[in-house]
């Protein structure tokens, strides 16, 4: 890979390196190496039952403010959770925050729910 600008692309690149323990040796799904597939990312027809990913954020450290034109006052945490895959699965969520309050998060109670995953072997989650 020649990758030398830093963004989402290089991110999921970064992501699927990763999975196999920083090999980068990430094996096909089976239905991508079946020759009698008929997979289309533009139009899902899956063999496979929908799921639904939820992400229930624990703790967040270094969370960037909401509005960043506000320079000295208190952090207002969130976390964006994204969800690539398929076209259809692409998703991006945000956790809601409390105004003013860097202090205590809350944040066992965040969840997200990121619906009608066809193809989960083909994702990649990334929160910010």
């Amino acid at each position: 890979m020649n990758m030398q600008t830093a963004g989402v692309a290089m991110d999921i690149c970064d992501g699927f390196f990763r999975q196999n323990g920083g090999s980068g040796y990430v094996l096909k799904p089976i239905f991508l190496c079946d020759i009698q597939s008929s997979f289309n990312p533009e139009r899902l027809i899956s063999p496979y039952k929908a799921k639904t990913l939820l992400v229930q954020v624990i703790s967040g450290q270094r969370l960037p403010k909401v509005d960043n034109t506000k320079e000295k006052s208190i952090v207002d945490p969130l976390v964006k959770v994204e969800l690539f895959g398929v076209p259809e699965d692409t998703r991006q969520q945000e956790t809601n925050y409390v105004e003013n309050n860097g202090e205590s998060l809350g944040m066992g109670k965040c969840r997200n729910r990121l619906p009608s995953s066809f193809y989960p072997v083909l994702h990649l989650v990334q929160s910010m």
